[in-house]
């Protein structure tokens, strides 16, 4: 994981319930963050890798012939996505707006009327999960656009979205070069700096960023990180404190907030601030992101519209988002997933529990709500139930940490040391990075009195994690008992 992003600290099944519901709606899900928009396209896409209907063949036909009528030549040509796949109200949505694009192209329009009609195309095909028709509308509109800082923001915005996270941040430095001020595009430069482990370059944008809005929280969140990141926790620990007070309900920062006291020598504050960590990190404005979170009225622009209220714990309008979403597309086992979540946040344990069971009728597999009703089972101490929950979603997805970590737990629980001991051995070889997966492995093994074990385990550990003062300290007592031992034989 690259120098100054967040990982999962530490937590309990039946302690932390909605925590870790919550926490699984990290995985796969439409989760924005500066700006950045996550989701699941399996759940969601309209299948447009279909055989193009007649009519999208000449559309794309057209859109690819844009040589003539005194348009540039050399733009991309326009893949024909099909819209006969697409339920009737967004059919006619996409459709107009094909029907503007071509006009333009049929008529010779100038190269600026074209320019938007492309980009509008565009950010509508993008929203409609037209992943490559959109990408080359937004470049031919870059193209005959230059000096417009929209297109490139929305390509790189879009590259993200696609997983694509090498080629984005290039997208964003010309707009960037565009419009210099604009506080998003900084703060997502910003963030590809951190996730390129460059800190110091990061901090520059973040600096930036906070020159133009100096109560920015997201600037001082990404200001903060990166100080983390560059081994200097104090700088951090003001700068996160800073994004606190203005946004006290982004509990994501306690998190960070954690790290940086625990390298402070600060164990105190260190375990405060990690006991009310949280997923919810600072919300930034975006406004051409929310231009285009509104386009569609599909179920998808209702989840991601709901996702932008749960990342910032407005659970109210996250659930009547999700439930506008399911009202269009009721088998949609993503967003039925999430407004659960939501209930759950909002104290409603029955209605979660109603929802997650729907989904499982829908999608037997679905393993995000095997692992959410495994958690509130748990809560609720019927454990065997909980523990049938999380080994089908481990059934169905090996590599699903969380659920292992949760079935873990449980097992140490019922008094089933070893059985908890493989799971946490899964874990580290599917994720290393989880601390957790290590103390726990290691608290396993001195309870079976395997110190021997114990050791070799932490040695490993604590060359993956050579900071995690936790570790460090487990070792020394372990070390300690075998020594007391070798003297006592």
């Amino acid at each position: 994981m690259p120098a100054g992003r967040d990982v999962a600290a530490t937590r309990t099944v039946t302690a932390d319930a909605a925590g870790a519901v919550a926490a699984g709606e990290e995985r796969g899900q439409p989760v924005r963050s500066a700006g950045r928009v996550r989701r699941d396209w399996r759940a969601t896409r309209p299948g447009w890798r279909a055989a193009p209907s007649a009519f999208a063949l000449l559309l794309g036909l057209l859109a690819g012939s844009c040589g003539g009528g005194g348009v540039p030549a050399g733009l991309h040509a326009v893949p024909p996505p099909d819209l006969s796949r697409l339920p009737a109200p967004l059919r006619e949505q996409v459709g107009g707006r094909w029907d503007a694009l071509t006009d333009r192209i049929q008529a010779g329009a100038p190269a600026t009327q074209l320019a938007r009609a492309y980009g509008d195309a565009g950010l509508l095909l993008m929203a409609a999960e037209f992943e490559e028709a959109a990408i080359a509308c937004l470049r031919n509109a870059e193209a005959l656009a230059p000096d417009d800082p929209r297109w490139p923001y929305y390509l790189g915005q879009f590259l993200l979205l696609r997983g694509e996270q090498a080629e984005a941040p290039a997208f964003f430095e010309r707009a960037h070069a565009l419009r210099p001020t604009d506080v998003p595009t900084l703060l997502q430069i910003g963030e590809a700096r951190l996730d390129q482990g460059r800190p110091d370059d990061a901090a520059a944008r973040f600096r930036e960023a906070l020159a133009v809005e100096p109560g920015s929280a997201p600037a001082l969140w990404g200001l903060g990180r990166a100080m983390l990141a560059a081994d200097a926790p104090a700088q951090a620990a003001r700068h996160l404190e800073q994004a606190l007070a203005l946004a006290p309900e982004a509990n994501r920062l306690h998190y960070a907030l954690a790290r940086a006291y625990e390298r402070m020598g600060d164990a105190q504050r260190a375990a405060a601030h990690l006991e009310r960590r949280g997923g919810a990190a600072p919300a930034a404005a975006d406004p051409l992101m929310d231009a285009y979170h509104g386009l569609l009225e599909s179920a998808l622009a209702y989840h991601n519209r709901g996702f932008e209220a749960f990342a910032a714990g407005r659970w109210p309008e996250a659930a009547e988002a999700f439930r506008a979403g399911l009202a269009l597309e009721p088998d949609n086992v993503a967003i039925r997933h999430t407004l659960g979540t939501t209930l759950h946040q909002l104290g409603n344990v029955a209605g979660a529990v109603r929802e997650f069971e729907t989904a499982l009728r829908i999608e037997p597999s679905h393993t995000q709500s095997l692992f959410s009703l495994g958690v509130i089972l748990a809560s609720e101490g019927r454990f065997d139930e909980a523990r049938r929950r999380f080994e089908a979603a481990i059934e169905h997805e090996p590599d699903y940490v969380q659920a292992r970590l949760a079935l873990a737990d449980l097992l140490q629980g019922l008094g089933r040391p070893e059985d908890a001991l493989s799971q946490y051995e899964a874990v580290v070889e599917v994720d290393p990075r989880r601390v957790e997966a290590w103390i726990e492995g290691a608290n396993v093994r001195i309870t079976l009195d395997r110190y021997a074990e114990a050791d070799t385990w932490l040695r490993a550990a604590r060359q993956v994690h050579p900071d995690v003062a936790d570790l460090a300290a487990l070792h020394e007592t372990v070390e300690a008992v075998r020594a007391i031992r070798r003297s006592l034989r």
